[in-house]
């Protein structure tokens, strides 16, 4: 196909101009040659626009190759060929070589292992197998695997803790690493126990840990971890060298936490301090008193200091001794009376305290616990030769005050309740009872004495008595009485009792508006 732009050059070649006289031969070939130029031009020019189109094509396929090409490494290697970050990087090999486990892997990354392979040198989560004693006991199963491993390095842990030097298991610190933890020390792959371990250098942990019992969290290192995995009861152990944090959460072991509760029920209820001792306990051992002796209600530690005296005797003396010290500075003014109280027992000096009241001759003193109580338990206890041994427990009512005979035999012991009182007569040497009934009942009712009050008219007869004097010869004591009658007056006087007799002799009243005056000896003694 000839172009437009060709044919017009042939016509511009043969065309054959008027030649005249001006138009030199000269000039036509000027002429030509600048035909020539043009037609060179134009060509050059039609050979530009085709190559244009073909190197746009060529620079596209070199491209695509490009992409594919860095893909291919992508896929080979693994790399990111646009992040420098991401070349490989020439690095020398390293000149130690690491043990081969005998998994054949440089080094376990999981802290699991095979008991039946692991040898001595194998490195298991950064620690080295030093000892190595496995077995399969069952040829059908590969996971029937027992026996035992040692590793040697340093790891560090963080989980909680318990010290407990009562505890029966064989351990008295053991340590319990958090999930992150757990993975940080070596086990076998069969193992399904929990992931703790005990510490067998326990008076160097309790001199880490800051504590001889209780409970913690802690981060701590560890070395010398043993594995011990066996169809019986065993436990791994480790070796405890250093503690980078620790925070006790508690001084009492899981056990003595739980026996708490009973006393914190208490201290909620506030039982103690109303009446201090119930029927429930009486069965209370010396453990779960010495433990209230740590409660953070002071009721509970006063109740506790006093009881553990209740418990006394050779065999444990030491032991409540130590228990009983630290209460002589408690920070509360009734713990500190109970423990100098219960003190006196221990160290057998009653004449220090008051509180202890002794016989005309010295030879025994009367005693009871809880005085700082609106009541206590009704018991009467006599200290002798350093022995206490209990003497009178009243059926109702608390114990108020004591009363001796000259002789040293007998022991009036005042007790009651709220609105009442009354007295009993107990012989120190064999325990028995006088039998004393309430006389108040009697002088307020009887017609020779002159009051003539009936009882199911006083809603508020409220009989108090007490004993005021014996006489010299111990035949007769002066009663102190005290009632209201049926307009709720009150009634106050002293009443001379016959021992032998077991009558009232003799009266000294008072009137409502004139209480009576304690009467001279030789007014109620005399028959």
């Amino acid at each position: 196909m000839i172009h437009s732009s060709d044919r017009e050059m042939e016509q511009r070649l043969s065309y054959k101009p008027f030649h005249s006289r001006k138009f030199t031969e000269r000039h036509m070939a000027a002429v030509e040659q600048s035909i020539r130029k043009a037609t060179l031009a134009a060509g050059n020019h039609r050979r530009k626009r085709i190559m244009i189109p073909v190197a746009f094509v060529f620079m596209l396929i070199l491209l695509l190759g490009s992409v594919l090409l860095i893909n291919d490494l992508q896929n080979r290697l693994g790399l990111l060929a646009m992040w420098p970050e991401a070349w490989p990087v020439e690095t020398k090999p390293s000149q130690k070589k690491e043990p081969l486990l005998s998994h054949d892997t440089p080094r376990n990354k999981s802290n699991l292992f095979d008991g039946t392979k692991l040898k001595v040198g194998d490195v298991i989560v950064g620690l080295t197998a030093v000892e190595t004693n496995f077995q399969q006991t069952d040829i059908d199963n590969p996971n029937e695997v027992y026996g035992s491993a040692t590793f040697s390095g340093e790891v560090e842990l963080t989980g909680t803790y318990m010290i407990d030097p009562s505890s029966s298991s064989g351990f008295t610190v053991s340590f319990y690493p958090d999930a992150d933890s757990s993975g940080k020390i070596p086990r076998l792959k069969n193992d399904t126990r929990n992931s703790w371990f005990a510490i067998n250098n326990v008076e160097d942990a309790q001199k880490l840990l800051l504590a001889d019992k209780g409970t913690g969290k802690a981060t701590i290192v560890i070395e010398n971890y043993n594995i011990q995995y066996r169809p019986s009861d065993v436990f791994n152990t480790a070796s405890l060298i250093q503690v980078k944090s620790n925070t006790i959460t508690s001084r009492l072991t899981p056990e003595e936490q739980e026996r708490m509760k009973l006393w914190d029920e208490l201290s909620k209820r506030g039982s103690l301090m109303d009446r201090p001792v119930s029927e429930q306990l009486d069965g209370l051992s010396m453990a779960d008193l010495i433990l209230g002796l740590k409660h953070e209600d002071n009721w509970v530690r006063w109740y506790c200091t006093y009881r553990l005296g209740e418990l006394l005797d050779e065999g444990n003396k030491g032991q409540i001794e130590a228990a009983i010290k630290p209460m002589l500075e408690d920070e509360d003014f009734l713990v500190g009376k109970a423990a100098t109280f219960t003190w006196s027992l221990i160290k057998g000096t009653p004449e220090a305290d008051e509180r202890f009241v002794p016989s005309p001759d010295r030879s025994v003193y009367a005693f009871y616990r809880y005085g700082e109580s609106r009541f206590n338990d009704g018991k009467t206890w006599l200290l002798e030769n350093g022995t206490a041994k209990l003497l009178y427990h009243a059926e109702a009512g608390a114990v108020y005050d004591f009363s001796w005979s000259p002789d040293s035999r007998w022991l009036a012991v005042q007790f009651g309740g709220r609105n009442w009182s009354n007295i009993e007569l107990i012989d120190r040497h064999t325990g028995k009872e006088y039998g004393f009934t309430n006389p108040v009942k009697e002088i307020a009712t009887a017609p020779d004495f002159g009051y003539g009050i009936s009882l199911d008219e006083a809603l508020r007869f409220d009989p108090w008595v007490s004993v005021a004097k014996w006489s010299g010869d111990g035949k007769r004591i002066l009663l102190q009485y005290s009632f209201n009658d049926e307009k709720f007056n009150p009634y106050q006087g002293y009443a001379s009792y016959n021992l032998h007799s077991k009558r009232i002799e003799l009266l000294f009243k008072g009137e409502v508006d004139n209480p009576a005056e304690l009467p001279a000896d030789q007014q109620w003694m005399s028959p």
